[in-house]
């Protein structure tokens, strides 16, 4: 089973990276071989669609885990219906998140309608402004 955990930085004990398809770097563990690689996120600066196209990305892997701490709907989605399992966790490494993995502790994430942390929070444009001088 491969395991994908998305990081914010390649290093000996890399930190989970606070959303998916915008983390730098995805730690790569190989459970059936014992073998570990931190791979580039290619799509991580795209302008738009980085989610869809980051999953892809594992997809193409051949990724049966996917451990993260936010995921936006879509690219969620995409990675249920190429029946990759998807995981949410906090935890602050990823050597904490594949002990949590094998001892069962991490909340599976079966559908998009979950109360689950999606995505980025976007800001919006406050439509209500109000000229604090008066009517000109």
């Amino acid at each position: 089973m491969k395991i994908a955990v998305s990081i914010s930085k390649p290093d000996n004990s890399p930190p989970i990276s606070e959303g998916f398809g915008r983390c730098s770097h995805y730690y790569i563990y190989d459970t059936k071989n014992k073998t570990e690689e931190i791979l580039s996120n290619p799509y991580f600066i795209e302008l738009g669609g980085a989610g869809i196209q980051s999953a892809q990305f594992l997809i193409e892997l051949n990724v049966d885990v996917l451990i993260t701490n936010k995921i936006g709907i879509n690219p969620l989605r995409f990675l249920i219906s190429a029946n990759v399992k998807v995981y949410q966790c906090n935890a602050v490494n990823v050597l904490e998140v594949i002990k949590l993995l094998d001892e069962g502790q991490l909340i599976e994430i079966k559908n998009a309608n979950e109360n689950f942390p999606f995505g980025r929070k976007r800001k919006r444009f406050n439509n209500n402004f109000i000229n604090k001088r008066g009517p000109i």
